[in-house]
């Protein structure tokens, strides 16, 4: 028997078993790797991001966090973020970091944030921005407003790759990420229209190519070449596959709104694309997610990064 997405939203998908708090929780993604970390241009784009995120995000959030910091900035209710302290960053810090959530550090809440840019880097390492929302998102800015956004901030980031769908939420911090990582792998089969997301390894690993997809996948032309560039790609597209152009790239839809599937049965648009960006993906043979059997850990994130291979 298929969910909604609603229905799946209404409790917790994973809870830690010593706290009992939430470790995931079903709501919407966006997920920006780009390069050129310590670009002026690059901090501001993060800047006006976060902008319309806290905008957006009126009264939720209740604590934040900046390069520096060794602990978290609480809010009252109904305050803002001060995005004044982001300034420094873009001239004058090293580094770019800024964390924010609607629940306390350990706790999964739908409205999150979590983002950095390295001045000094590993070759290949990418910056990241994630942006997480609840459902009801698409009843403030609706499906267009939310893939206009995302393409957007694609625009202004010049990504290397990105995706935006259904996700599960973890905690904004980086301990409570890394715990609920090795407990959602059961929903991630249940669900293979979920995009999950393991920030530092995908910053680390994806240097060169992406991920996976899901309903909106930002690629740059330089990954695309992997595959003989936009002009091999394009014409095959299945024809529930849109795209469009970005700054450094092309956005690809697949289907007319994010899905969850079902086990052993993804949504068939996003098959679609994942055949056509098959070439695309980076060759990584490590952990993302853990083996919910306790087998091999390499082999299940390698399970999980296919699913849309056909």
């Amino acid at each position: 028997m298929s969910v909604s997405p609603k229905e799946l939203s209404l409790k917790p998908l994973v809870y830690f078993e010593r706290s009992g708090e939430p470790a995931a929780v079903l709501g919407l993604s966006m997920t920006f790797y780009f390069g050129a970390q310590g670009k002026r241009e690059r901090r501001l784009g993060l800047i006006k991001a976060l902008e319309q995120f806290c905008q957006q995000s009126e009264g939720q959030l209740c604590q934040y966090m900046i390069d520096g910091d060794k602990s978290y900035r609480k809010l009252n209710h109904g305050e803002r973020p001060d995005l004044t302290l982001l300034s420094p960053m873009v001239d004058e810090k090293p580094d770019f970091q800024f964390n924010a959530g609607s629940a306390l550090e350990g706790i999964a809440s739908p409205w999150s944030t979590v983002s950095l840019a390295l001045k000094v880097m590993r070759i290949n390492r990418l910056g990241y921005l994630l942006l997480t929302y609840p459902l009801s998102i698409l009843d403030q800015i609706g499906s267009n407003g939310f893939i206009r956004q995302f393409a957007t901030i694609c625009n202004d980031l010049e990504v290397e790759h990105a995706y935006a769908g259904l996700s599960p939420v973890f905690p904004h911090g980086v301990g409570g990420q890394n715990a609920a990582c090795k407990l959602i792998g059961n929903t991630l089969m249940n669900y293979p229209g979920l995009d999950a997301s393991d920030l530092n390894t995908t910053a680390l690993g994806f240097g060169d190519g992406i991920k996976s997809i899901n309903f909106l996948t930002a690629v740059s032309h330089r990954l695309l070449e992997k595959a003989g560039g936009a002009q091999a790609i394009l014409p095959g597209l299945d024809s529930r596959i849109w795209h469009c152009d970005y700054s450094n790239g092309i956005i690809f839809q697949a289907g007319e709104k994010p899905e969850l599937g079902s086990l052993n049965h993804p949504p068939a648009a996003y098959v679609a694309l994942g055949k056509a960006l098959k070439g695309v993906r980076a060759d990584f043979n490590k952990t993302m997610f853990y083996d919910p059997e306790g087998k091999d850990h390499k082999a299940f994130s390698q399970r999980w990064l296919s699913r849309f291979d056909g």
